[in-house]
């Protein structure tokens, strides 16, 4: 591969390799430090199965607008600079063999816009400096973020794996929470669940420290509804939000929060949450999906066409496996609710129907 490409003459624009099983190979340390002597200016190095020890000679590609990584080895030599001409990076399963490497990494990156770090590690703790960020996407183990100056940063997503949960202490979850004060332009927010795991621990205000004024999509990717504290941490953000527009739920794919009869968490909290008026009023989608035979959507469903003066359009959509006759009777009954809003129009899939 080496021999083919160094009888290329001219600039190398973009380069990708994608290989299994790569731990060292005699000719990717040349074949990078060529890379960095041809102007590239998208490098991208997908390995699987295993962690490749990237060279120093990355570090010289000085050239770089986007940087995509996985399972490498990623350790900047103390004379790096930075990459000044860097505006989207993604680290997937990246090894940062020092605390605080990706920090410094970004702080050398002053127009990185785009930033995506997935399953790495040494990123429990983070400083994000970016100036220019405007969107940012993490998925792993978070004990506290700090957005120390990101002014600009509009969509964030914020996800946890099954196996990522830790307990929190009160002061760590407070300085979760107080990481909405640094998102003064957020437009576009996603929540994993297990993401609320770390906002619900401890004690979980009525409303974030600011108001989320800018925010105007709000995402919650599988709520466990028959967890009460879940509930008040996701309705605290959804309280924060006075001008959403569009609000999308995935039901939490468990069998206990399906079960019939017994206490209802989320109605006991509905029932009492006319302050929420105020932060619906601007609502005009929704989507609700991954429901099974349709106990709190039913709740949900009846609540937001109570409270949503604007609302247009409402999706609903069950997970598969949902029984036929069951998800017809969820139907039958939520058509059936008062809509105070004349254009609120509810629209029904079929669980593998793609959303539109």
């Amino acid at each position: 591969m080496f021999q083919i490409l160094a009888l290329h003459r001219g600039k190398v624009l973009k380069f990708t390799l994608s290989i299994p099983g790569l731990e060292s190979c005699p000719e990717m340390d040349p074949l990078i430090l060529y890379l960095s002597n041809k102007n590239c200016e998208e490098l991208e190095f997908y390995v699987y199965e295993s962690l490749y020890k990237l060279p120093p000679s990355l570090f010289l590609c000085v050239g770089l607008s986007i940087l995509k990584l996985q399972c490498c080895i990623f350790n900047p030599p103390q004379t790096f600079n930075g990459f000044h001409k860097l505006v989207w990076v993604e680290f997937h399963q990246v090894n940062f063999t020092l605390n605080h490497a990706i920090e410094s990494f970004i702080s050398k990156c002053p127009l990185l816009e785009r930033l995506t770090l997935d399953k790495c590690n040494n990123t429990q703790q983070l400083e994000i400096d970016a100036p220019k960020l405007k969107f940012f996407s993490f998925t792993g183990k978070l004990l506290s973020i700090s957005f120390k100056s990101t002014p600009l940063l509009a969509i964030v997503s914020f996800y946890e794996d099954a196996d990522d949960q830790v307990e929190l202490s009160t002061e760590e979850t407070s300085n979760l929470i107080n990481t909405f004060i640094c998102l003064p332009s957020i437009v576009h927010l996603r929540i994993g669940w297990n993401f609320l795991l770390f906002l619900r621990a401890g004690k979980i205000p009525e409303r974030l420290p600011t108001t989320l004024e800018h925010l105007e999509v709000l995402e919650f990717n599988e709520i466990c509804f028959d967890n009460p504290n879940e509930v008040h941490a996701a309705f605290c953000l959804i309280r924060s939000s006075p001008n959403l527009r569009k609000l999308k739920i995935k039901f939490f794919a468990s069998s206990v929060d399906d079960e019939e009869g017994g206490i209802d968490p989320l109605l006991s909290f509905l029932k009492d949450q006319d302050s929420l008026h105020d932060c619906l009023h601007r609502l005009r989608e929704v989507e609700l999906t991954n429901y099974l035979n349709g106990r709190y959507l039913i709740n949900m469903v009846k609540f937001l066409l109570a409270k949503s003066l604007t609302l247009e359009k409402m999706v609903i959509q069950p997970r598969e496996g949902i029984v036929a006759a069951e998800d017809h009777k969820v139907l039958k009954q939520v058509n059936r609710f008062k809509r105070v809003s004349p254009n609120a129009e509810i629209i029904h899939l079929e669980p593998n129907e793609r959303l539109v």
